[in-house]
């Protein structure tokens, strides 16, 4: 018997068991609360007579409980790893004390190894929003075959894991593939049979490894999803193999090494976030069938490099709801610091100052790397790197005056946001083929259709100014131009 589940709201009552010997079994209920994770409430009498809540006493008056620990409960056993103390109330007296705790992994199976060892697995398989978007991978065929009529008498269904990408990574060797099941038909009042595919991405390294480990590699991935969508995109599950987790029969027999769940509160607030809609997924800037195996393992080598790049990037851009002038600061903070690595490219000088490089500077490498054609009304990029620039400098510092025009920095922000994008095609592939790709397949560039719609120009100083839509040059009357 093993807990199949543990998702938020639910609760198991049960013992806890610290592996050392002669210390009685701690009664307890381990809860799952939204968004923050799993704590553990342990009832004790402090400074009991008989010295049965001795042992777990002292794991809140020193605030250092066994760092795993056992759980039993009617459901099956559950392992704790890496436990934090998280609060304690001390009642003197025949009043029961409360003492909580909190684990930092969970695993909803038996592990056959000493408790104090770490928590070390083999391999790690995580569920994560977009991935079956973004890969086009699909587990399921099928074919139908009709009679004289044209009805269809025969539905053939395959379903088989078979379409996969794979890369070396950090140590690691990463598989993105499908994975599936079938709903048990059972009980149904329908009969219905139904077939539920993800695609998943693993982790495994030749000797086993943390949690945490797998988590540093698998996190550049996400990163990638969130650049790529240009929303949150997040962990939903994951499940975990070691030769330390086995099923068994009664008997003790040996049957396998079974995926089985892992719940991290490096990861489980994630699961309380609003999945992305269909729509949100519709238009990466590029797919996995256009980089492969080779510009995955291009990713997680560069990122390194990128990471200043990447992390207040990937961190604005999964949020929702945020300000216009969020969007300008974090992304002006990851621009700069891609103009770093980007280094001294041609036509950079035009945006010095005293013959050094500016923040404009960066910006203007940004925009040469991505190589975009703004419209008219951007007299170059120069113009546009000075004037992100401004909209950068008056949103940050309190001494500049009044905050930007709100359709300028509207504008701005959507800049920065399709420049940073577009760097991740660049950071995959510096020699711009699939930057062409990216520029011909996708319809992203609508900061002109903005500008005309503002009746807006910015030139070569970074200046805004007002230039009226062509067709109404000579506005008809009573009509004017706001």
């Amino acid at each position: 018997m093993a807990v199949e589940k543990l998702p938020f709201g639910k609760s198991l009552a049960g013992l806890l068991i610290d592996g050392v010997e002669d210390t009685p079994y701690a009664g307890c209920t381990l809860r799952m609360i939204e968004p923050s994770g799993a704590f553990i409430d342990v009832p004790y009498i402090q400074g009991d007579e008989t010295g049965q809540f001795a042992p777990v006493s002292a794991w809140f008056s020193t605030r250092t409980p066994p760092p795993n620990m056992a759980l039993r409960t009617d459901e099956g056993e559950v392992s704790l790893f890496d436990i934090q103390w998280s609060g304690h109330s001390e009642k003197t007296g025949h009043s029961v004390s409360l003492g909580k705790l909190r684990p930092t992994e969970i695993v909803l199976w038996q592990r056959e190894a000493a408790l104090e060892e770490p928590l070390l697995v083999s391999e790690v398989r995580s569920h994560i929003d977009g991935l079956k978007e973004w890969s086009r991978f699909t587990a399921i065929k099928q074919d139908t075959e009709s009679n004289e009529e044209g009805l269809t008498r025969k539905l053939i269904v395959e379903v088989e894991s078979v379409a996969k990408v794979t890369w070396q990574q950090g140590g690691a060797t990463l598989t993105l593939q499908t994975d599936w099941r079938t709903a048990n038909p059972e009980g149904s009042d329908d009969g219905s049979f139904n077939i539920f595919e993800w695609v998943v991405l693993d982790s495994k390294f030749e000797q086993p490894q943390s949690f945490f480990d797998h988590l540093v590699e698998q996190r550049k991935v996400v990163h990638l999803l969130i650049l790529v969508f240009g929303k949150g995109i997040h962990f939903r599950k994951h499940r975990v193999r070691d030769d330390t987790f086995a099923q068994r029969l009664m008997n003790g027999d040996f049957i396998n090494n079974p995926f089985v769940e892992l719940i991290s509160r490096r990861t489980v607030h994630e699961y309380a976030e609003t999945p992305p809609t269909k729509k949100d997924l519709q238009q990466p800037i590029f797919r996995l069938g256009q980089v492969g195996e080779e510009g995955m393992r291009v990713w997680g080598e560069e990122y390194e490099t990128w990471k200043r790049f990447i992390l207040p990037a990937a961190s604005i851009l999964s949020r929702r709801g945020v300000f216009v002038e969020d969007i300008i600061i974090s992304l002006s903070v990851s621009l700069e610091s891609a103009g770093h690595v980007l280094g001294v490219c041609e036509g950079e000088e035009e945006t010095y100052f005293r013959e050094r490089p500016t923040m404009a500077t960066y910006v203007y490498r940004a925009l040469q790397a991505i190589d975009v054609d703004w419209g008219d009304r951007v007299e170059s990029i120069v113009g546009l790197a000075r004037a992100t620039v401004s909209s950068y400098n008056a949103t940050k510092h309190f001494n500049k005056g009044e905050m930007p025009d709100s359709d300028q920095s509207y504008i701005i922000s959507q800049v920065l946001r399709k420049v940073t994008r577009l760097l991740t095609a660049h950071i995959i592939d510096p020699s711009g083929e699939l930057m062409k790709d990216v520029k011909e397949g996708a319809n992203l560039w609508r900061v002109h259709e903005m500008l005309e719609a503002h009746e807006l120009r910015i030139s070569d100083d970074g200046k805004w100014h007002t230039e009226p839509k062509p067709e109404y040059a000579e506005p008809p009357e009573g009509i004017t131009f706001h």
